[in-house]
């Protein structure tokens, strides 16, 4: 079980680390203004909280079989970013939609990794 939960743990950090890094090289040639060619201020920190946390809860329930509670994480976040969508809608649909696939693909490896490893013990 120990074992199960440190691969749990280990998809969850490699889902943010990832997340993180395709986000911020999408983002990174969206901050360049076609029109003027200038370099836009660089994104606050507070995203990469927010996706954090956001990704917790995401893997969980995909490891958990839970889609639904998934599909309705994404719909809180879409409805509440309603406000934050009007200054940067690109930045902010492009972190949300990348962070929620990395989550949902590691989720997915995580739970094909603990059913090998239970299988493993239960032989």
């Amino acid at each position: 079980m120990v074992f199960a939960i440190s691969r749990a743990l280990v998809c969850l950090l490699l889902s943010v680390l990832t997340s993180t890094i395709i986000i911020r090289y999408i983002l990174s040639g969206l901050a360049t203004d076609p029109d003027t060619g200038e370099q836009s201020k660089p994104l606050p920190s507070t995203g990469f909280v927010i996706g954090f946390f956001e990704t917790i809860p995401t893997l969980v329930f995909v490891i958990e079989r839970e889609y639904t509670a998934v599909a309705i994480l994404l719909a809180a976040k879409l409805l509440m970013g309603r406000t934050l969508m009007s200054g940067r809608p690109t930045h902010y649909l492009i972190g949300t939609l990348c962070n929620f696939s990395v989550a949902i693909l590691f989720g997915v490896l995580a739970r094909i990794w603990m059913s090998k490893f239970l299988a493993m013990l239960l032989v």
